[in-house]
């Protein structure tokens, strides 16, 4: 009878045994498949200790601030950004972390412009182990950003400063090109609002500032009662819009 119950007891051990093992297998299987993903991903990722000390970093990002992964590890973020300047963004996201908080901005990091968003890294009883930190380089977006900026100052420079009467209208709803020609026209004054003009334009009208005109519909601009309004549009119309 002893040995059969040891025989059991042994013979359950080694199925617990079996199932710890493939358990251990299919978490190092899906930590290893999470690593791989973090290291492929466009942006730079990495936690830290409480005492604010790196305890990884991956992504791909990395290498574009010259870095490999888990190269940091180890090293204080009071290191890494040169002391501990109350100044620094990056540091005071991090203590804010620290508190509790989820923490956004932008900044300068090694020559490229990043998003940084930083969080409390918590363990499974809610308690706060650490941050969590990603870093997605936005440098293309914010030089896009500025160009177009500069772009529709350019623009208003222009209509601001240009002799010329220049508008822009807007239809409240999509227009079926299919429509007969009059019938186009007709959808024009009826959904045709001003959007833009240029003060020159306002002028014309014997206004002093394009804001005054803005807003118009098309019958207030193109008074559908002069025959020659009628021709321009027709003649905009049957030249496809130009």
């Amino acid at each position: 009878a002893f040995v059969s119950v040891l025989d059991r007891s042994i013979t359950k051990q080694m199925a617990e045994n079996e199932r710890l093992r493939r358990a251990e297998k299919r978490l190092q299987e899906s930590e290893a498949r999470l690593r791989v993903m973090l290291e492929q991903i466009p942006a730079v990722v990495w936690t830290t200790s409480v005492d604010l000390h790196f305890t990884s970093s991956l992504g791909a990002g990395l290498a574009n601030l010259g870095l490999e992964p888990d190269q940091v590890v180890g090293l204080s973020l009071y290191d890494y950004f040169g002391g501990d300047d109350t100044s620094v963004p990056a540091l005071e996201a991090h203590r804010k972390a620290l508190q509790g908080e989820r923490v956004a901005l932008e900044q300068n990091w090694a020559g490229q412009s990043v998003h940084v968003v930083v969080e409390p890294l918590r363990d499974d009883d809610q308690a706060i182990v650490g941050t969590l930190g990603v870093a997605l380089d936005v440098t293309e977006l914010v030089a896009s950003e500025q160009a177009l900026r500069q772009s529709e100052e350019r623009y208003r420079d222009f209509l601001a400063q240009t002799s010329e009467g220049i508008w822009r209208l807007e239809l409240a709803q999509p227009m079926p090109l299919d429509l007969e020609e009059d019938a186009q026209i007709d959808f024009f004054y009826r959904f045709g609002t001003l959007a833009e003009c240029s003060d020159a334009f306002a002028r014309m009208y014997g206004l002093t500032a394009a804001s005054v005109l803005v807003g118009a519909n098309l019958d207030e601009v193109l008074p559908r009662s002069e025959p020659k309004n009628l021709e321009h549009l027709r003649a905009f119309v049957r030249r496809g819009y130009s």
